[in-house]
């Protein structure tokens, strides 16, 4: 992962808090000590199988190790601009969904702050209202980088808006990240993974509930 570019230029206009609608979500468990490791430890082990997704898990996993990527913008969302900041943080990890037009997702794993001056590594979990125009299930490993600290973007209500693409066995996907209050863009992220849908190409917008444990 040498830079990644982010193009808003087609999408303008959009107003996140336009799509979807509120839903409550029910209580988290933090994860026990140690899940952190034995999360990488099983991305490796699939890895070293080289089995599908494998290059992109790779890749995040050795960028959970160097966190470092030159970010550039084209175009703007003027209904939710980008909120300014300093700090940056990247959450890794697998995510488990299910939709018929609606369901639920599941996602959690490891997430590095760069907090001055040593930056704060951390476990987070997160479950998801799901609205998608298809219906199908998936497991896939997520990279997701966002443009703040992990209190101010990671945990909390988020709104996710997305595209998938997919067939009966690799399924993936692209997503804007918008909190809600105040409408702002706060991330980007990115699935690639094993799955199966009716449609090869489907629309998604999930509201999420982010909890987050530093060590």
């Amino acid at each position: 992962m040498d830079r990644v570019l982010i193009d808003l230029s087609a999408v303008a206009d959009i107003d996140p808090l336009q799509i979807g609608r509120p839903a409550t979500l029910s209580p988290y468990q933090h994860p026990t000590f140690g899940s952190e490791t034995a999360l990488e430890t099983v991305l490796g082990a699939y890895c070293g199988l080289g089995m599908t997704g494998t290059p992109i898990l790779k890749e995040c996993l050795r960028f959970s190790h160097n966190p470092h990527v030159p970010l550039t913008f084209i175009g703007s969302i003027r209904k939710a601009p980008v909120r300014p900041h300093r700090d940056w943080t990247v959450a890794l990890g697998p995510s488990v969904s299910a939709a018929a037009g609606g369901g639920g997702a599941a996602s959690g794993g490891l997430y590095f702050w760069n907090k001055p001056p040593t930056g704060e590594i951390g476990l987070f979990g997160s479950i998801s209202v799901v609205s998608v125009t298809n219906v199908g299930v998936s497991i896939v490993g997520q990279a997701t980088y966002y443009f703040g600290s992990a209190p101010a973007c990671l945990a909390g209500t988020s709104l996710v808006v997305g595209v998938d693409v997919g067939g009966k066995v690799i399924t993936g996907g692209a997503y804007l990240i918008f909190s809600t209050s105040p409408a702002a863009l706060i991330g980007i992220s990115f699935a690639l993974g094993v799955g199966a849908s009716m449609l090869p190409v489907d629309f998604t917008v999930q509201l999420s509930k982010t909890w987050i444990k530093p060590f």
